[in-house]
């Protein structure tokens, strides 16, 4: 699979489309980066933390959807099998983060992210 054509020369983007999205990405970067040292900070239980951070996303994911009107998934224990994948995913993630460094954390999670990206995106399958 390739990459995304470029836009047509005719066409012009919107700077502010751009800035927009740029501050959004610094926004998630930061926001993320900070995750890991603050559930090394807490001294709540790993399953508390999951909780509340799943459960808060949830309900900011809810009043957004509601508020765009997006219509719900046909297909809802894909969602749901996702759900509870994530939930998993998020024990073991601040789990990992409680027992080691945040620096071990964060780059094993960027590895597994990349391999992901690259494999679904274009195909890559980095050799083992």
């Amino acid at each position: 699979m390739s990459p995304d054509p470029e836009p047509d020369s005719g066409e012009q983007r919107d700077p502010r489309k751009r800035g927009a999205g740029l501050a959004a990405v610094v926004v998630a970067v930061t926001a993320f980066s900070w995750g890991f040292i603050l559930f090394k900070a807490m001294s709540l239980p790993m399953p508390v933390i999951s909780f509340w951070r799943v459960a808060l996303g949830a309900a900011l994911l809810t009043g957004a959807a509601l508020v765009l009107r997006v219509p719900w998934p046909e297909h809802k224990r894909f969602v749901i099998g996702a759900g509870i994948a994530f939930g998993a995913h998020q024990l073991v993630l601040i789990g990992a983060v409680k027992l080691t460094s945040v620096a071990i954390v964060s780059f094993t999670t960027l590895m597994v992210s990349a391999r992901a990206s690259l494999t679904w995106r274009w195909g890559i399958s980095p050799s083992r």
